[in-house]
C-alpha cells in the first residue's frame, strides 16, 4: 500500500462502478485508448447474502484493498475534475 498510493497519483485511475466517469477521464488524458463500458456481472447465482460478522472480517482482512479503492475513488473524483475544467475551458465557458 505503501507504494501504491504514491504510484497511483500518477496514472490515470479507473474504477470499475464508475466506469462511464473512468472514460471521461480516460478520453481527456489518453485519447488514443478506447474504452467500452459494456455490462458486468459479478453476481453468484448460488451464493447467499454474507452474514455481518463474515462481512467484518472480509473488510479487516482486506483493508489495505480498500484503503487503495478509496484513495483510487478520490484520485478519479480529482482527474474528473481536471477533466471537466480543461473541457468547460476549451468550450469558453
Amino acid at each position: 500500500l505503501a507504494r501504491t498510493l504514491p504510484r497511483g497519483s500518477r496514472c490515470v485511475v479507473g474504477v470499475l462502478e464508475r466506469c462511464e466517469e473512468t472514460a471521461e477521464v480516460l478520453s481527456h488524458f489518453a485519447p488514443w485508448f478506447e474504452m467500452s463500458c459494456g455490462k458486468h456481472l459479478n453476481a453468484n447465482p448460488h451464493s447467499s447474502a454474507l452474514s455481518e460478522d463474515a462481512r467484518r472480517e472480509i473488510l479487516r482482512q482486506n483493508a489495505a484493498e480498500v484503503a487503495a479503492y478509496k484513495a483510487a475513488n478520490i484520485l478519479l473524483d480529482a482527474q474528473l475534475n481536471v477533466t471537466r475544467t480543461a473541457r468547460a475551458r476549451s468550450q469558453g465557458r
